[in-house]
């Protein structure tokens, strides 16, 4: 094996002669492999290490591979899954690929077929690291750049604006130089807020904290802060709850805070949440009926400090909460077309009770 920094592994199996082969077949080749026999004992195992690669029968007693699958996601969402089948669950493992699986063996197991496979799961592993690491570097460095540009064009801002405060006072102007230190002086907080708000985001990010979200209590407290606003709730997840960063209520604020100023304040906003159907997610769309966002500029609207609102707004609501949910392991995209609203769609992991 070419590997250096060998992987681990996690081999699921209740036939334990089976069990025996695979864990020879791959500690010969120089992985770390740690075989269990039931699924209940894969997700304790899970629970405390991580494991590279979780290779799992698909038919078994008890918990099968397929539901193994989901509730390993929820645990390990990192670890890949490559299943093990017969000729006639073939389909079967289709559709676990379709819930999250890289691969399937078919048994028997011949050894140069799972090394092969094993080691093709690992490098495209590797490779989806390598890309999600350069695409930090890139998020990185527009953050760099689009905080270099605003605080730039604020401190230009306060700069001239006491300047010309110190022209009123040597002309013994002092109502006029009053107002231009005013200015400046808001100009200088609004420089404060970008930082504050950087600081803020990034530190729950850096935390990592992956709690339990009422999502009744959230709607709650959207609806008590955004009145006389409207807001209705509909789909039939209403009163799950969810996995996601303690903050994630502050992405939804600022979602429906980026509605409301495409709506100039006025108008409904629809929070529609369904269940997602065999993924153990849930779906919250938010849908307005604003001004809707230009082709060319949907691509940016994650991007830290892009705003179609001037200099008020600092541009980080949707960056802010883009952060939150992709720290909460969800998803969220935007759909948009001028004229014709926004629709803002997030993924969360449901509570695993309510599964």
């Amino acid at each position: 094996m070419t590997n250096t920094a060998y992987p681990k592994i996690l081999v699921v199996d209740d036939d334990k002669l089976t069990l025996d082969i695979l864990t020879s077949m791959l500690e010969q080749d120089g992985y770390q492999v740690t075989p269990v026999t039931s699924g209940k004992e894969a997700l304790t195992s899970l629970s405390r290490e991580f494991y590279h690669l979780i290779l799992t029968d698909l038919v078994m007693e008890g918990m099968d591979g397929l539901t193994l699958l989901k509730e390993a996601k929820k645990i390990s969402p990192g670890s890949i899954v490559l299943m093990i089948t017969g000729h006639s669950s073939v389909e079967t493992a289709v559709n676990a690929m379709y819930a999250g699986a890289m691969d399937y063996i078919l048994k028997p197991c011949e050894r140069a077929d799972l090394l092969f496979k094993v080691q093709r799961a690992l490098d495209r592993q590797r490779l989806g690291k390598i890309a999600k690491q350069k695409e930090k570097q890139d998020a990185l460095l527009e953050l760099v750049r689009g905080l270099a540009d605003t605080l730039n064009n604020r401190i230009t801002s306060v700069v001239a604006l006491g300047d010309l405060a110190l022209e009123h006072l040597q002309d013994n102007k002092i109502d006029k130089a009053q107002d231009r230190l005013r200015s400046a002086v808001d100009a200088a907080l609004r420089v404060t807020e970008v930082v504050n708000e950087l600081l803020s985001v990034t530190s729950y990010i850096n935390e990592k904290e992956i709690v339990k979200i009422a999502l009744p209590s959230v709607l709650s407290s959207l609806r008590k802060k955004f009145v006389p606003f409207t807001i209705k709730v509909t789909g039939d997840g209403q009163t799950l709850s969810v996995r996601a960063l303690d903050n994630i209520p502050l992405a939804f604020e600022k979602i429906v805070q980026n509605a409301v100023e495409a709506m100039d304040g006025q108008g409904s906003i629809e929070i529609n949440i369904n269940r997602v159907k065999d993924q153990g997610m849930v779906e919250i769309r938010f849908i307005d009926q604003g001004s809707g966002i230009a082709r060319e500029d949907i691509p940016k609207v994650f991007l830290p400090f892009f705003t179609t609102k001037g200099t008020q707004s600092p541009g980080l609501g949707l960056w802010t909460a883009y952060q939150i949910v992709t720290g909460s392991n969800g998803t969220i995209h935007i759909e948009s077309e001028v004229g014709k609203g926004t629709t803002v769609t997030v993924r969360l992991l449901i509570a695993e009770s309510q599964n």
